[in-house]
Protein backbone atom coordinates (compact mmCIF):
# COMPACT_ATOMS: atom_id res chain seq x y z
CA UNK A 1 0.00 0.00 0.00
CA UNK A 2 1.43 3.39 -0.91
CA UNK A 3 0.75 7.05 -0.37
CA UNK A 4 -1.61 8.91 -2.71
CA UNK A 5 -0.08 10.28 -5.86
CA UNK A 6 2.65 12.79 -5.06
CA UNK A 7 1.80 14.73 -8.22
CA UNK A 8 -0.50 16.96 -6.19
CA UNK A 9 1.16 19.97 -4.59
CA UNK A 10 2.76 18.98 -1.30
CA UNK A 11 5.22 20.72 0.94
CA UNK A 12 8.10 18.33 0.79
CA UNK A 13 10.65 17.70 3.45
CA UNK A 14 12.71 14.63 3.88
CA UNK A 15 16.00 13.34 5.07
CA UNK A 16 18.12 15.56 2.83
CA UNK A 17 21.44 16.51 4.42
CA UNK A 18 20.89 20.11 5.52
CA UNK A 19 24.20 20.63 7.40
CA UNK A 20 26.18 19.37 4.40
CA UNK A 21 24.27 21.69 2.09
CA UNK A 22 25.16 24.59 4.39
CA UNK A 23 28.86 23.67 4.23
CA UNK A 24 28.71 23.31 0.46
CA UNK A 25 26.85 26.59 -0.11
CA UNK A 26 29.94 28.79 -0.76
CA UNK A 27 31.29 26.36 -3.38
CA UNK A 28 27.87 26.01 -4.98
CA UNK A 29 27.59 29.80 -5.18
CA UNK A 30 30.99 30.04 -6.90
CA UNK A 31 30.09 27.27 -9.37
CA UNK A 32 26.81 28.94 -10.34
CA UNK A 33 28.36 32.42 -10.51
CA UNK A 34 31.12 31.16 -12.82
CA UNK A 35 28.56 29.40 -15.00
CA UNK A 36 26.53 32.61 -15.33
CA UNK A 37 29.68 34.59 -16.21
CA UNK A 38 30.79 32.04 -18.81
CA UNK A 39 27.32 32.06 -20.35
CA UNK A 40 27.28 35.86 -20.47
CA UNK A 41 30.70 36.02 -22.12
CA UNK A 42 29.63 33.45 -24.70
CA UNK A 43 26.44 35.39 -25.37
CA UNK A 44 28.51 38.51 -26.07
CA UNK A 45 31.21 36.74 -28.05
CA UNK A 46 30.74 33.21 -29.41
CA UNK A 47 34.55 32.77 -29.62
CA UNK A 48 34.43 32.41 -25.81
CA UNK A 49 32.61 29.08 -26.20
CA UNK A 50 35.50 27.02 -24.64
CA UNK A 51 34.65 28.68 -21.31
CA UNK A 52 31.33 26.82 -21.38
CA UNK A 53 33.14 23.48 -21.08
CA UNK A 54 34.53 24.45 -17.69
CA UNK A 55 31.00 24.93 -16.40
CA UNK A 56 29.76 21.79 -18.15
CA UNK A 57 32.13 19.78 -15.95
CA UNK A 58 31.62 21.69 -12.70
CA UNK A 59 27.81 21.60 -13.03
CA UNK A 60 27.95 17.85 -13.72
CA UNK A 61 30.03 17.45 -10.54
CA UNK A 62 27.59 19.67 -8.64
CA UNK A 63 24.71 17.49 -9.82
CA UNK A 64 26.40 14.39 -8.35
CA UNK A 65 27.01 16.17 -5.04
CA UNK A 66 23.37 17.29 -4.80
CA UNK A 67 22.20 13.73 -5.43
CA UNK A 68 24.63 12.50 -2.76
CA UNK A 69 22.96 14.74 -0.16
CA UNK A 70 19.54 13.62 -1.46
CA UNK A 71 18.50 16.85 -3.13
CA UNK A 72 17.11 15.09 -6.19
CA UNK A 73 15.46 18.15 -7.75
CA UNK A 74 18.77 20.01 -7.46
CA UNK A 75 20.51 17.10 -9.19
CA UNK A 76 18.05 17.19 -12.09
CA UNK A 77 18.36 20.93 -12.61
CA UNK A 78 22.17 21.00 -12.36
CA UNK A 79 22.37 18.06 -14.77
CA UNK A 80 20.05 19.83 -17.24
CA UNK A 81 22.13 23.02 -16.97
CA UNK A 82 25.29 21.05 -17.73
CA UNK A 83 23.63 19.44 -20.77
CA UNK A 84 22.31 22.84 -21.92
CA UNK A 85 25.77 24.41 -21.84
CA UNK A 86 27.17 21.38 -23.70
CA UNK A 87 24.56 21.84 -26.44
CA UNK A 88 25.39 25.54 -26.73
CA UNK A 89 29.06 24.61 -27.12
CA UNK A 90 28.35 21.92 -29.70
CA UNK A 91 26.32 24.39 -31.80
CA UNK A 92 28.78 27.29 -31.36
CA UNK A 93 29.85 27.34 -35.02
CA UNK A 94 26.46 28.29 -36.41
CA UNK A 95 26.91 31.33 -38.65
CA UNK A 96 23.83 33.05 -37.33
CA UNK A 97 22.52 32.22 -33.93
CA UNK A 98 18.93 31.03 -34.36
CA UNK A 99 16.00 31.68 -32.05
CA UNK A 100 16.29 28.23 -30.45
CA UNK A 101 19.85 28.96 -29.41
CA UNK A 102 18.90 32.33 -27.95
CA UNK A 103 16.00 30.72 -26.09
CA UNK A 104 18.39 28.09 -24.72
CA UNK A 105 20.71 30.83 -23.44
CA UNK A 106 17.79 32.54 -21.69
CA UNK A 107 16.54 29.26 -20.19
CA UNK A 108 19.99 28.22 -18.94
CA UNK A 109 20.47 31.67 -17.41
CA UNK A 110 17.10 31.40 -15.67
CA UNK A 111 17.96 27.89 -14.50
CA UNK A 112 21.25 29.01 -12.94
CA UNK A 113 19.50 31.85 -11.10
CA UNK A 114 16.67 29.58 -9.97
CA UNK A 115 19.03 26.91 -8.62
CA UNK A 116 21.00 29.53 -6.68
CA UNK A 117 17.81 30.91 -5.13
CA UNK A 118 16.46 27.43 -4.43
CA UNK A 119 19.59 26.50 -2.46
CA UNK A 120 19.03 29.66 -0.42
CA UNK A 121 15.33 28.77 -0.02
CA UNK A 122 16.13 25.28 1.28
CA UNK A 123 18.66 26.60 3.79
CA UNK A 124 16.32 29.33 5.00
CA UNK A 125 13.17 27.22 5.28
CA UNK A 126 14.99 23.98 6.20
CA UNK A 127 12.64 22.13 3.88
CA UNK A 128 12.44 21.29 0.20
CA UNK A 129 9.76 21.85 -2.39
CA UNK A 130 10.61 20.16 -5.73
CA UNK A 131 7.55 21.60 -7.46
CA UNK A 132 9.29 25.00 -7.45
CA UNK A 133 12.02 23.67 -9.77
CA UNK A 134 9.85 21.47 -11.97
CA UNK A 135 8.86 24.20 -14.51
CA UNK A 136 12.44 25.24 -15.34
CA UNK A 137 13.65 21.62 -15.35
CA UNK A 138 11.01 20.71 -17.91
CA UNK A 139 11.69 23.83 -19.97
CA UNK A 140 15.33 22.78 -20.25
CA UNK A 141 14.25 19.21 -21.02
CA UNK A 142 12.15 20.62 -23.87
CA UNK A 143 15.15 22.56 -25.20
CA UNK A 144 17.21 19.36 -25.02
CA UNK A 145 14.48 17.21 -26.63
CA UNK A 146 14.16 15.18 -23.44
CA UNK A 147 10.89 13.91 -21.94
CA UNK A 148 9.20 16.00 -19.26
CA UNK A 149 9.39 14.93 -15.63
CA UNK A 150 6.55 14.47 -13.18
CA UNK A 151 6.74 15.62 -9.59
CA UNK A 152 6.74 11.98 -8.55
CA UNK A 153 10.08 11.55 -10.38
CA UNK A 154 11.64 13.96 -7.89
CA UNK A 155 10.09 12.47 -4.75
CA UNK A 156 9.90 8.74 -5.49
CA UNK A 157 13.15 7.82 -3.72
CA UNK A 158 12.53 9.82 -0.55
CA UNK A 159 12.13 8.09 2.80
CA UNK A 160 9.28 10.46 3.48
CA UNK A 161 7.74 12.12 0.46
CA UNK A 162 6.04 14.99 2.19
CA UNK A 163 5.72 17.07 5.25
CA UNK A 164 2.22 17.91 6.41
CA UNK A 165 1.22 21.12 4.68
CA UNK A 166 -0.73 22.50 7.65
CA UNK A 167 0.44 20.50 10.67
CA UNK A 168 -1.31 22.50 13.38
CA UNK A 169 -4.64 22.01 11.63
CA UNK A 170 -4.05 18.26 11.48
CA UNK A 171 -3.31 17.76 15.17
CA UNK A 172 -5.13 18.15 18.47
CA UNK A 173 -3.47 18.06 21.90
CA UNK A 174 -5.08 15.67 24.37
CA UNK A 175 -5.95 18.55 26.71
CA UNK A 176 -8.26 20.00 24.07
CA UNK A 177 -10.01 16.61 23.86
CA UNK A 178 -10.57 16.42 27.61
CA UNK A 179 -8.30 13.35 27.92
CA UNK A 180 -5.97 12.77 30.87
CA UNK A 181 -2.78 11.49 29.25
CA UNK A 182 -1.18 9.89 32.33
CA UNK A 183 -2.50 6.32 32.02
CA UNK A 184 -2.39 6.44 28.22
CA UNK A 185 1.28 7.44 28.32
CA UNK A 186 2.10 4.50 30.59
CA UNK A 187 0.30 2.06 28.27
CA UNK A 188 1.95 3.51 25.17
CA UNK A 189 5.45 3.47 26.69
CA UNK A 190 5.08 -0.17 27.67
CA UNK A 191 4.44 -1.10 24.04
CA UNK A 192 7.02 1.36 22.75
CA UNK A 193 9.80 -0.31 24.74
CA UNK A 194 8.93 -3.59 22.99
CA UNK A 195 8.74 -1.96 19.54
CA UNK A 196 12.11 -0.22 19.94
CA UNK A 197 14.05 -3.27 21.11
CA UNK A 198 12.43 -6.12 19.13
CA UNK A 199 14.82 -7.84 16.73
CA UNK A 200 12.06 -9.97 15.11
CA UNK A 201 8.29 -10.37 15.10
CA UNK A 202 8.51 -13.43 17.37
CA UNK A 203 7.26 -12.04 20.67
CA UNK A 204 6.25 -13.48 24.02
CA UNK A 205 2.61 -13.30 25.17
CA UNK A 206 3.60 -10.59 27.67
CA UNK A 207 5.22 -8.49 24.94
CA UNK A 208 2.17 -8.89 22.72
CA UNK A 209 -0.03 -7.67 25.56
CA UNK A 210 2.11 -4.55 25.85
CA UNK A 211 1.70 -3.84 22.12
CA UNK A 212 -2.08 -4.28 22.47
CA UNK A 213 -2.08 -1.74 25.32
CA UNK A 214 -0.11 0.64 23.11
CA UNK A 215 -2.67 0.28 20.32
CA UNK A 216 -5.58 0.70 22.75
CA UNK A 217 -4.12 4.02 23.92
CA UNK A 218 -3.93 5.35 20.37
CA UNK A 219 -7.35 3.96 19.47
CA UNK A 220 -8.95 5.72 22.42
CA UNK A 221 -7.56 9.06 21.26
CA UNK A 222 -8.36 8.56 17.56
CA UNK A 223 -12.03 7.87 18.39
CA UNK A 224 -12.25 11.32 20.05
CA UNK A 225 -10.79 13.33 17.17
CA UNK A 226 -10.79 13.62 13.40
CA UNK A 227 -7.17 14.79 13.25
CA UNK A 228 -4.74 13.21 10.81
CA UNK A 229 -2.03 12.85 13.47
CA UNK A 230 -3.94 10.62 15.88
CA UNK A 231 -5.54 8.56 13.12
CA UNK A 232 -2.06 8.00 11.69
CA UNK A 233 -0.78 6.99 15.15
CA UNK A 234 -3.64 4.51 15.51
CA UNK A 235 -2.98 3.00 12.06
CA UNK A 236 0.79 2.86 12.63
CA UNK A 237 0.57 0.79 15.85
CA UNK A 238 -2.32 -1.44 14.70
CA UNK A 239 -1.13 -5.07 14.74
CA UNK A 240 2.38 -3.72 15.19
CA UNK A 241 3.94 -7.11 15.82
CA UNK A 242 3.63 -7.92 12.12
CA UNK A 243 5.74 -4.87 11.20
CA UNK A 244 8.65 -5.71 13.51
CA UNK A 245 11.57 -5.15 13.50
CA UNK A 246 11.16 -1.43 12.82
CA UNK A 247 13.44 0.82 10.79
CA UNK A 248 15.11 3.78 12.49
CA UNK A 249 12.72 6.12 10.69
CA UNK A 250 9.70 4.20 12.03
CA UNK A 251 11.17 4.15 15.54
CA UNK A 252 11.63 7.93 15.49
CA UNK A 253 8.05 8.39 14.32
CA UNK A 254 6.68 6.28 17.21
CA UNK A 255 8.88 8.11 19.73
CA UNK A 256 7.43 11.35 18.37
CA UNK A 257 3.91 10.05 19.10
CA UNK A 258 4.90 9.32 22.70
CA UNK A 259 6.15 12.87 23.07
CA UNK A 260 2.89 14.25 21.72
CA UNK A 261 0.80 12.46 24.36
CA UNK A 262 1.91 15.28 26.65
CA UNK A 263 2.18 17.83 23.85
CA UNK A 264 5.90 18.12 24.47
CA UNK A 265 6.99 19.40 21.09
CA UNK A 266 5.73 21.52 18.20
CA UNK A 267 3.93 19.25 15.79
CA UNK A 268 5.57 21.06 12.85
CA UNK A 269 8.20 18.34 12.50
CA UNK A 270 9.21 16.08 9.62
CA UNK A 271 8.47 13.08 11.84
CA UNK A 272 4.78 13.86 11.41
CA UNK A 273 5.25 12.97 7.76
CA UNK A 274 7.28 9.89 8.73
CA UNK A 275 4.37 8.78 10.91
CA UNK A 276 1.89 9.23 8.04
CA UNK A 277 4.24 7.36 5.73
CA UNK A 278 4.47 4.44 8.16
CA UNK A 279 0.73 4.43 8.83
CA UNK A 280 -0.10 4.48 5.11
CA UNK A 281 2.15 1.51 4.46
CA UNK A 282 0.14 -0.76 6.78
CA UNK A 283 -2.33 -3.19 5.24
CA UNK A 284 -5.50 -2.19 7.05
CA UNK A 285 -8.72 -0.22 6.81
CA UNK A 286 -7.19 2.32 9.19
CA UNK A 287 -4.35 2.87 6.74
CA UNK A 288 -6.84 3.54 3.95
CA UNK A 289 -8.54 6.16 6.13
CA UNK A 290 -5.18 7.82 6.77
CA UNK A 291 -4.44 7.88 3.04
CA UNK A 292 -7.80 9.52 2.40
CA UNK A 293 -7.17 12.18 5.05
CA UNK A 294 -3.68 12.77 3.73
CA UNK A 295 -4.86 13.18 0.14
CA UNK A 296 -6.88 16.20 1.21
CA UNK A 297 -3.87 17.79 2.92
CA UNK A 298 -2.40 20.02 0.25
CA UNK A 299 -0.78 23.39 0.17
CA UNK A 300 -3.22 26.11 -0.72
CA UNK A 301 -2.51 28.52 -3.54
CA UNK A 302 -1.65 31.31 -1.08
CA UNK A 303 1.12 29.18 0.44
CA UNK A 304 2.49 28.20 -2.97
CA UNK A 305 2.36 31.80 -4.19
CA UNK A 306 4.28 32.97 -1.13
CA UNK A 307 6.96 30.34 -1.78
CA UNK A 308 7.27 31.32 -5.45
CA UNK A 309 7.42 35.01 -4.51
CA UNK A 310 10.21 34.29 -2.07
CA UNK A 311 12.11 32.18 -4.61
CA UNK A 312 12.05 34.87 -7.26
CA UNK A 313 12.27 37.86 -4.93
CA UNK A 314 15.38 39.65 -3.66
CA UNK A 315 18.24 37.40 -2.60
CA UNK A 316 20.53 37.47 0.42
CA UNK A 317 23.02 39.91 -1.15
CA UNK A 318 20.28 42.31 -2.26
CA UNK A 319 18.48 42.39 1.11
CA UNK A 320 21.77 42.79 2.98
CA UNK A 321 22.72 45.77 0.81
CA UNK A 322 19.23 47.23 1.15
CA UNK A 323 19.42 46.90 4.94
CA UNK A 324 22.72 48.79 4.99
CA UNK A 325 21.27 51.61 2.87
CA UNK A 326 18.17 51.84 5.06
CA UNK A 327 20.27 51.96 8.24
CA UNK A 328 22.37 54.77 6.74
CA UNK A 329 19.24 56.73 5.86
CA UNK A 330 17.80 56.21 9.36
CA UNK A 331 21.07 57.40 10.91
CA UNK A 332 20.88 60.58 8.78
CA UNK A 333 17.33 61.27 10.00
CA UNK A 334 18.39 60.64 13.61
CA UNK A 335 21.32 63.04 13.20
CA UNK A 336 19.07 65.69 11.64
CA UNK A 337 16.57 65.26 14.47
CA UNK A 338 19.30 65.55 17.09
CA UNK A 339 20.71 68.65 15.42
CA UNK A 340 17.26 70.26 15.24
CA UNK A 341 16.63 69.48 18.92
CA UNK A 342 19.83 71.29 19.91
CA UNK A 343 19.03 74.33 17.74
CA UNK A 344 15.35 74.71 18.61
CA UNK A 345 14.51 78.30 19.60
CA UNK A 346 17.95 79.35 18.35
CA UNK A 347 18.66 78.87 14.68
CA UNK A 348 15.90 76.43 13.75
CA UNK A 349 15.11 76.36 10.09
CA UNK A 350 12.14 75.15 8.09
CA UNK A 351 14.66 73.78 5.60
CA UNK A 352 15.75 71.20 8.19
CA UNK A 353 12.13 70.22 8.76
CA UNK A 354 11.51 69.88 5.04
CA UNK A 355 14.67 67.80 4.64
CA UNK A 356 13.64 65.41 7.44
CA UNK A 357 10.13 65.13 6.03
CA UNK A 358 11.49 64.30 2.57
CA UNK A 359 13.81 61.62 3.96
CA UNK A 360 10.90 60.11 5.91
CA UNK A 361 8.81 60.17 2.73
CA UNK A 362 11.51 58.38 0.73
CA UNK A 363 11.99 55.83 3.52
CA UNK A 364 8.25 55.20 3.73
CA UNK A 365 8.12 54.49 0.00
CA UNK A 366 10.98 51.99 0.31
CA UNK A 367 9.13 50.03 2.98
CA UNK A 368 5.92 50.20 0.97
CA UNK A 369 7.75 48.69 -2.01
CA UNK A 370 8.96 45.90 0.30
CA UNK A 371 5.34 45.22 1.37
CA UNK A 372 6.17 46.28 4.93
CA UNK A 373 3.05 48.40 5.03
CA UNK A 374 2.81 48.81 8.81
CA UNK A 375 6.24 50.41 8.93
CA UNK A 376 5.49 52.51 5.87
CA UNK A 377 2.28 53.83 7.44
CA UNK A 378 4.04 54.68 10.72
CA UNK A 379 6.72 56.65 8.84
CA UNK A 380 4.07 58.47 6.80
CA UNK A 381 2.29 59.44 10.01
CA UNK A 382 5.51 60.93 11.32
CA UNK A 383 5.88 63.08 8.20
CA UNK A 384 2.67 64.95 9.07
CA UNK A 385 3.76 65.42 12.69
CA UNK A 386 7.27 66.61 11.83
CA UNK A 387 5.91 69.19 9.38
CA UNK A 388 3.92 70.78 12.22
CA UNK A 389 6.95 71.16 14.49
CA UNK A 390 7.53 74.66 15.75
CA UNK A 391 8.64 73.98 19.31
CA UNK A 392 8.68 70.16 19.51
CA UNK A 393 8.69 68.57 22.95
CA UNK A 394 10.93 65.72 24.12
CA UNK A 395 7.94 63.40 23.61
CA UNK A 396 7.77 64.48 19.95
CA UNK A 397 11.41 63.51 19.44
CA UNK A 398 10.93 60.24 21.36
CA UNK A 399 7.97 59.33 19.15
CA UNK A 400 10.00 59.96 16.00
CA UNK A 401 12.93 57.91 17.32
CA UNK A 402 10.54 55.10 18.28
CA UNK A 403 9.18 54.96 14.72
CA UNK A 404 12.72 54.96 13.32
CA UNK A 405 13.61 52.10 15.67
CA UNK A 406 10.63 50.18 14.32
CA UNK A 407 11.90 50.75 10.76
CA UNK A 408 15.44 49.78 11.76
CA UNK A 409 14.26 46.49 13.26
CA UNK A 410 12.12 45.70 10.21
CA UNK A 411 15.07 46.22 7.84
CA UNK A 412 17.33 44.03 10.00
CA UNK A 413 14.76 41.22 10.08
CA UNK A 414 14.22 41.52 6.31
CA UNK A 415 17.92 40.90 5.74
CA UNK A 416 17.99 38.08 8.28
CA UNK A 417 14.97 36.40 6.69
CA UNK A 418 17.03 36.01 3.51
CA UNK A 419 20.27 34.92 5.24
CA UNK A 420 20.68 31.16 5.75
CA UNK A 421 21.45 30.27 9.35
CA UNK A 422 20.64 33.74 10.71
CA UNK A 423 18.65 33.85 13.94
CA UNK A 424 15.48 35.91 13.64
CA UNK A 425 14.58 37.10 17.11
CA UNK A 426 10.95 37.86 18.03
CA UNK A 427 10.35 41.55 18.71
CA UNK A 428 7.29 42.13 20.89
CA UNK A 429 8.04 45.82 21.37
CA UNK A 430 9.00 47.46 18.09
CA UNK A 431 10.58 50.42 19.87
CA UNK A 432 13.26 48.22 21.50
CA UNK A 433 16.48 47.94 19.50
CA UNK A 434 17.16 44.58 17.93
CA UNK A 435 20.84 45.22 18.49
CA UNK A 436 20.20 45.22 22.27
CA UNK A 437 18.09 42.07 22.04
CA UNK A 438 20.78 40.35 19.99
CA UNK A 439 23.39 41.24 22.60
CA UNK A 440 21.26 39.65 25.32
CA UNK A 441 20.57 36.66 23.06
CA UNK A 442 24.26 36.09 22.35
CA UNK A 443 25.16 36.43 26.03
CA UNK A 444 22.56 33.82 26.97
CA UNK A 445 23.87 31.42 24.31
CA UNK A 446 27.43 31.80 25.59
CA UNK A 447 26.42 31.36 29.23
CA UNK A 448 24.39 28.25 28.37
CA UNK A 449 27.31 26.71 26.51
CA UNK A 450 29.60 27.49 29.47
CA UNK A 451 27.11 25.73 31.77
CA UNK A 452 27.12 22.70 29.46
CA UNK A 453 30.91 22.57 29.66
CA UNK A 454 30.60 22.65 33.46
CA UNK A 455 28.13 19.74 33.34
CA UNK A 456 30.50 17.75 31.17
CA UNK A 457 33.30 18.33 33.69
CA UNK A 458 31.03 17.26 36.58
CA UNK A 459 30.11 14.01 34.83
CA UNK A 460 33.75 13.22 34.13
CA UNK A 461 34.75 14.03 37.71
CA UNK A 462 32.14 11.56 38.99
CA UNK A 463 33.27 8.82 36.61
CA UNK A 464 36.94 9.34 37.50
CA UNK A 465 36.27 9.38 41.25
CA UNK A 466 36.96 5.96 42.75
CA UNK A 467 34.56 6.74 45.63
CA UNK A 468 31.85 7.88 43.20
CA UNK A 469 30.97 10.91 45.33
CA UNK A 470 27.44 11.90 44.30
CA UNK A 471 28.17 15.54 45.19
CA UNK A 472 30.00 15.84 41.85
CA UNK A 473 26.73 15.61 39.94
CA UNK A 474 24.16 16.77 42.50
CA UNK A 475 24.01 20.29 40.95
CA UNK A 476 23.67 18.96 37.38
CA UNK A 477 19.83 18.60 37.24
CA UNK A 478 19.34 22.22 38.31
CA UNK A 479 21.93 23.35 35.77
CA UNK A 480 20.09 21.38 33.07
CA UNK A 481 16.80 23.05 34.07
CA UNK A 482 18.48 26.47 33.86
CA UNK A 483 19.75 25.68 30.36
CA UNK A 484 16.25 24.39 29.51
CA UNK A 485 14.81 27.77 30.48
CA UNK A 486 17.41 29.53 28.37
CA UNK A 487 16.57 27.32 25.39
CA UNK A 488 12.92 28.28 25.74
CA UNK A 489 13.88 31.97 25.58
CA UNK A 490 16.17 31.22 22.62
CA UNK A 491 13.25 29.69 20.68
CA UNK A 492 14.52 26.12 21.05
CA UNK A 493 11.38 24.49 22.55
CA UNK A 494 12.31 20.92 21.62
CA UNK A 495 15.72 21.21 23.22
CA UNK A 496 14.16 22.84 26.27
CA UNK A 497 11.71 19.99 26.81
CA UNK A 498 14.40 17.37 26.23
CA UNK A 499 16.69 18.90 28.87
CA UNK A 500 13.82 19.36 31.32
CA UNK A 501 12.75 15.73 31.10
CA UNK A 502 16.32 14.45 31.25
CA UNK A 503 16.94 16.58 34.36
CA UNK A 504 13.99 14.90 36.08
CA UNK A 505 15.29 11.45 35.16
CA UNK A 506 18.76 12.28 36.47
CA UNK A 507 17.32 13.78 39.67
CA UNK A 508 15.42 10.55 40.33
CA UNK A 509 18.59 8.50 39.82
CA UNK A 510 20.59 10.72 42.19
CA UNK A 511 17.93 10.43 44.91
CA UNK A 512 18.14 6.62 44.91
CA UNK A 513 20.32 6.28 48.02
CA UNK A 514 23.33 4.01 47.86
CA UNK A 515 23.13 3.50 44.11
CA UNK A 516 26.02 4.31 41.84
CA UNK A 517 25.20 5.77 38.48
CA UNK A 518 26.59 3.70 35.64
CA UNK A 519 28.84 4.98 32.90
CA UNK A 520 26.08 4.05 30.44
CA UNK A 521 23.51 6.24 32.21
CA UNK A 522 25.83 9.20 32.41
CA UNK A 523 26.78 8.73 28.76
CA UNK A 524 23.09 9.10 27.85
CA UNK A 525 22.85 12.30 29.91
CA UNK A 526 25.97 13.56 28.15
CA UNK A 527 24.42 12.75 24.76
CA UNK A 528 21.31 14.76 25.66
CA UNK A 529 23.30 17.74 26.92
CA UNK A 530 25.63 17.74 23.92
CA UNK A 531 22.61 17.47 21.62
CA UNK A 532 21.36 20.77 23.07
CA UNK A 533 24.86 22.23 22.78
CA UNK A 534 24.90 21.44 19.07
CA UNK A 535 21.91 23.73 18.54
CA UNK A 536 23.31 26.43 20.80
CA UNK A 537 26.49 26.33 18.73
CA UNK A 538 24.40 26.70 15.57
CA UNK A 539 22.93 29.91 17.04
CA UNK A 540 26.40 31.14 17.87
CA UNK A 541 27.81 30.44 14.40
CA UNK A 542 24.65 31.13 12.35
CA UNK A 543 24.43 27.75 10.66
CA UNK A 544 21.41 25.48 10.01
CA UNK A 545 21.44 22.57 12.43
CA UNK A 546 19.07 19.96 10.98
CA UNK A 547 17.40 17.29 13.11
CA UNK A 548 20.08 14.64 13.53
CA UNK A 549 21.35 15.87 16.89
CA UNK A 550 17.80 15.99 18.26
CA UNK A 551 17.25 12.38 17.22
CA UNK A 552 20.37 11.40 19.19
CA UNK A 553 19.00 13.20 22.24
CA UNK A 554 15.52 11.66 21.90
CA UNK A 555 16.99 8.19 21.52
CA UNK A 556 19.17 8.59 24.60
CA UNK A 557 16.25 9.86 26.69
CA UNK A 558 14.03 7.02 25.48
CA UNK A 559 16.66 4.44 26.46
CA UNK A 560 16.71 5.90 29.96
CA UNK A 561 12.91 5.94 30.23
CA UNK A 562 12.47 2.30 29.23
CA UNK A 563 15.50 0.97 31.12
Amino acid sequence: MSLPSPNSQKLTATNFDLPSLHLLRPEIAVTLHDAEMHLSEFNDDSSQAPLLLDSVDTLAQLAKVLRLIQLEEGYELANSLSAGLQKLYDERDQANRDKASNDMIMDVSEGIMTLARYIEFVLLKETIEPSLLLPIINQLHSDLNQPALQLSDLTANKNSSIVIANPEQNYQPLKSLGIDPKKLVEAYRAGLSVALTAQSNQLSPKELEKLKAMQAACEMVSKRTDSLFWHAADAAVSDLAGALPLSNLQKRALIFVEQQFNDYLPVNDSRFADLVQFASSRDSQLALQVQHKFSANTLNETQLTAMRRFLFGPDCEATSTLNQLIQQEIDLIKSASDSYARQVNLNSSTDEIDSMAQRLHDLSNVFKTLNLNEVSAALTQQIGKVKTWTQPTPNDFDELLGTLMMAENAAINLAKSHTPGAVILPVYNQTISLHQIETAHNTLVQESRTAIATIETALNDYLNDTDKDILHITPVPDMMRAISGACLFLNLPRQSQLLKRAATVLQNLIEQQGRELSEHELAKIADIVMSADYYLESLETNKPAGNHAMYVGYRSLQHMLVA
